[in-house]
């Protein structure tokens, strides 16, 4: 039996978000994973380890089913390891589509679906050019003796993502990494939707990747961000005027007299409870020529649909079901409740699934 130890890096919190919650259950980790902290080095964990193969997992935010893992580690049980580091097909490397590429997917169920019918053969070898690359990965032991004593477990993701390191890829499953699809939040679809200048608020900021991306386009914008995760915000000010921890549900912690020229809702009214309260008192922070530029999961979408008619709502850490939404709506809904709350709605655009 391949051990696994889940690698927690130097700067992980004990309180996680929902989403990060879930996502971790998710994983469906083997029950002997063992954790150790990601500031131990190559040269301490090689020491304290005897075994011939075992398994490094440095981002549990993923999903890979029961099945998944069965098949997988039995496959390298009687394949053997090959003498490189082994990783699960999956949508953490891009290029990787070439190789095993699974149904398309929007839910869980989906995702279920994908998994179990994948038409691939066993074994693909190619380049991981992204840390995310090794979400989970298992490797032979004497692969780490050769490396730096010293080197801390948690930078080995990137150490190899920057050599783009030959893995072999398991094609008898499908890995679902959350944390690949990060760079959504740079929301180029927001972006293209009207120029950017003057007072930006972002509600739900995140990690700032929007205020980012428009200012390397060379806006002359003062980008505000509010967000109640305050790890987030850490990453934000690197790329705000101003990111500011706060509830959206109380009053803005701003000046009366301030008017914003852009709001942003990029996916966030449909995490408050009455989100047509919010966007009444937004009214009053625009300025006369001001514009709101928003976007919200449709409810209607024909997965949803599909996943209904067969018993299912499973929440998942983002998406349409994402665990911490409270609203649910289509484009009639979004509509009804934008005018209700007094904004004039210029136009519409749909992103295809």
């Amino acid at each position: 039996m391949i051990p696994f130890f889940h690698i927690i890096h130097a700067g992980w919190k004990q309180a996680l978000t929902p989403e990060q919650s879930l996502a971790q259950r998710m994983a469906h980790l083997p029950e002997h994973t063992r954790t150790i902290a990601g500031s131990m080095t190559v040269g301490q964990f090689v020491s304290a380890t005897s075994v011939r193969a075992l398994g490094l997992v440095f981002d549990a935010a993923f999903w890979y089913g029961p099945g998944c893992w069965q098949r997988w580690t039995e496959a390298l049980e009687t394949d053997g390891l090959r003498d490189m580091p082994n990783v699960p097909a999956g949508n953490q490397e891009p290029d990787w589509r070439q190789h095993v590429s699974p149904a398309a997917y929007v839910t869980l169920r989906g995702l279920e679906h994908a998994a179990k019918n994948l038409q691939a053969a066993p074994w693909h070898t190619a380049p991981a050019t992204r840390p995310v690359c090794f979400s989970v990965v298992v490797l032979p032991r004497k692969y780490l003796d050769g490396m730096a004593k010293t080197v801390a477990l948690q930078d080995l993701p990137r150490i190899w993502a920057d050599q783009h390191l030959q893995v072999r890829i398991f094609g008898g499953g499908w890995l679902h990494s959350f944390n690949a699809l990060a760079d959504a939040g740079c929301r180029h679809d927001l972006l293209d939707m009207v120029d950017w200048h003057g007072n930006v608020l972002e509600l739900g900021c995140d990690k700032g990747l929007m205020a980012r991306t428009c200012k390397e386009r060379g806006s002359q914008v003062t980008w505000i961000g509010l967000d109640c995760n305050l790890d987030a915000l850490g990453a934000a000010r690197r790329h705000m005027d101003l990111a500011v921890q706060a509830d959206a549900e109380a009053p803005l912690p701003f000046s009366k007299t301030l008017r914003f020229d852009r709001v942003v809702c990029g996916d966030f009214l449909e995490h408050l409870a009455y989100p047509w309260r919010f966007l009444k008192r937004l009214v009053h922070w625009m300025a006369p020529e001001g514009l709101l530029v928003a976007s919200f999961p449709n409810v209607g979408h024909w997965s949803i649909i599909e996943d209904l008619l067969a018993g299912r709502w499973d929440e998942t850490p983002s998406g349409i079901l994402c665990v911490s939404h409270l609203r649910f709506g289509t484009r009639a809904t979004w509509q009804r409740w934008l005018d209700a709350s007094g904004w004039q709605v210029v136009c519409w655009e749909t992103e295809q699934l």
